[in-house]
């Protein structure tokens, strides 16, 4: 039993990291798009929906350490 508390922990720190490298990568991406649209007149049509589909994946990863942590919103009725 004490192996899979240690492999939920290390799941953890792999989905925090995960959740951290994908964060940043969607500031640098946007940041670049804006650059690029706004000095350059031209963009990378490609990282839209990426950073879309990464929003996704944020929303899924940040719900699983939520849930992890007992800090995920209840409704009571």
């Amino acid at each position: 039993m004490k192996w899979l508390f240690q492999f939920d922990r290390g799941l953890a720190k792999f989905e925090l990291f995960s959740l951290s490298a994908i964060l940043l990568s969607m500031v640098v991406l946007y940041s670049l798009q804006t650059v690029l649209r706004n000095i350059f007149d031209t963009a990378l049509l490609w990282i839209d929906p990426l950073v879309y589909n990464m929003l996704l994946w944020i929303a899924l990863i940040g719900g699983s350490l939520a849930t992890q942590k007992e800090k995920n919103i209840s409704i009571d009725v």
